[in-house]
């Protein structure tokens, strides 16, 4: 299981993000943007799909916030992410269960360090 247990900052490799957007920061904000509003629905969807049985639901879940989170360089969450994909593609739910756990863990670490990233950069 990963653990998530990093100060805000390590829990983005900031200088490949900043590479990833050229260095255009209003880019990189409007990406943050667009993860913060996704990620409660994602995490609603995962939650809900582990709740009726529907692993298959989970696993576009999972991977596509594995995806997100790999495109804002935060390598602790995507790893998450990837186990409880894995763990879905398995059928295995107990430990889909654990693993959602620790995906809800590294979001809400995550979250706060991708406002910071973001502060005193014009909307």
């Amino acid at each position: 299981m990963t653990e998530i247990s990093q100060e805000p900052s390590e829990l983005i490799d900031r200088v490949s993000l900043l590479e990833r957007v050229e260095g255009d920061r209003e880019l990189l904000t409007e990406m943050i943007h667009l993860f913060q509003e996704d990620a409660p629905k994602l995490l609603t969807a995962m939650r809900d799909a582990l709740q009726l049985g529907d692993m298959a639901v989970l696993e576009r879940s999972a991977h596509s916030l594995k995806g997100a989170v790999s495109n804002l360089s935060a390598k602790a969450t995507a790893a998450a992410a990837l186990q409880l994909e894995n763990d879905a593609k398995n059928k295995d739910v107990e430990s889909a269960k654990k693993s959602l756990v620790e995906v809800e863990r590294a979001v809400k670490h995550l979250l706060p360090a991708l406002a910071e990233l973001c502060q005193g950069v014009p909307k």
